[in-house]
């Protein structure tokens, strides 16, 4: 359950900040008429423009939040079913 809630606290923040920030590449921020190049050991390679990356990270905290609750919701079901209570009865 803590987890979750991790997860759904980092989601909320990244989706907060990630609204005024401009996207990074390689930990530098990005301006509007910058490209990220991104090179993986497997040899291709992924290009995106700052739209592209800004769309990602704001992808990637809904994903953090959808799996925050998940995680969240799967631990509080089993521990009051270990707890020996039923949804509708707590």
């Amino acid at each position: 359950m803590v987890v979750g809630v991790l997860l759904v606290i980092a989601a909320v923040y990244a989706l907060y900040k990630g609204s005024s920030t401009a996207p990074t590449c390689d930990g530098r921020q990005m301006s509007a008429s910058d490209r990220c190049i991104t090179h993986y050991a497997d040899g291709h390679t992924v290009t995106q423009d700052y739209t592209q990356a800004k769309h990602y990270d704001a992808g990637l905290a809904w994903v953090l939040l959808v799996g925050g609750v998940a995680v969240a919701a799967a631990s509080a079901t089993g521990w009051q079913r270990r707890r020996g209570y039923r949804l509708g009865e707590a």
